[in-house]
């Protein structure tokens, strides 16, 4: 072959090697839907995208934070709601033993209601949730309130980070729902009236209603505190959603490719690569360039 051929014929390698690169590449991207797979490719992107992925992965856990405390603080709102449920009952039976007309043996009756429902509001007091008693505080391996309705929790407060920076307090206070820290210790009025009504004492049961009122009203504040750190968990989480998709979108828009844009350049350069071994074969006269 001579010298004019044999620089003929590495300068249609090259031309191939190079062309079936670009196909090569094309195909990579229309494939990933990425432009950037390696960090040569354009180093500055790359580095770039490492630091969104570290931002996604960041968001993504302040959002597992709010996902795995949101669950137990809408366990605690319908516990508290249940516990005025109780208390409406209570109530009832006050205002019903209350009257004159009532006899000894109805108010006994009443009496040991009204123990059941001591008894339901101790259940529901030391109700738990995934990450244990809802209403002891930090100390949720154990009962907040024991047999005889003493609460043996703390009113500490379990804290979660919602974002840079930002934690929410997410246990509701067993305290201030259910002891003398919110106003009345509920187990000790429900207590001195089953006393009464089982003593017949009306004016004892006459007095309870005020203090039976003021824990239902109690139980409602608390409640609503509760609501209100529901609707802040959950525009967190929105916000949090909105941070998510930007990261995605940015990420994308950094080291993405537009899949219809990335086909199309497949096609061309695959019917470009396609021509220039037809050429190749007509000017070098070979008959296997089927390696490129």
């Amino acid at each position: 072959m001579r010298i004019a051929d044999v620089t003929l014929a590495h300068w249609v390698n090259r031309q191939l090697a190079q062309t079936s690169k670009r196909y090569q590449d094309a195909s990579v991207q229309a494939t990933t839907g990425r432009r950037v797979n390696a960090p040569s490719d354009d180093p500055v992107a790359a580095a770039e995208e490492l630091r969104q992925k570290s931002q996604l992965e960041q968001t993504g856990d302040y959002r597992k934070n709010v996902a795995a405390v949101q669950g137990d603080m809408e366990l605690a709102e319908s516990t508290l709601a249940q516990a005025g449920d109780v208390l409406a009952r209570v109530r009832e039976i006050t205002v019903k033993a209350s009257n004159g007309s009532v006899n000894a043996d109805e108010r006994a009756v009443m009496s040991d209601e009204v123990e059941e429902l001591r008894q339901t509001l101790l259940w529901l007091a030391n109700v738990k949730g995934s990450r244990g008693t809802l209403f002891g505080g930090t100390l949720t391996d154990g009962p907040a309130f024991d047999g005889s309705g003493n609460f043996v929790g703390n009113d500490t407060e379990q804290r979660v980070a919602v974002g840079p920076g930002t934690t929410v307090a997410t246990n509701p206070s067993g305290a201030l729902a259910f002891t003398a820290a919110g106003g009345r210790d509920l187990f000790a009025d429900l207590a001195t009236l089953r006393d009464a009504l089982a003593g017949n004492d009306v004016d004892a049961v006459r007095a309870s209603l005020d203090a039976i009122e003021a824990g239902q009203t109690q139980l409602s504040r608390e409640r609503a505190h509760t609501g209100v750190v529901l609707e802040r968990l959950s525009t967190s989480d929105m916000a949090l959603e909105q941070v998510e998709a930007q990261l995605q979108k940015n990420q994308q828009a950094e080291v993405g490719v537009d899949l219809t844009e990335a086909y199309s350049k497949l096609v061309d350069v695959g019917q470009t690569l396609e021509r220039s071994v037809a050429i190749a074969r007509q000017i070098l006269d070979i008959g296997d360039l089927s390696r490129f």
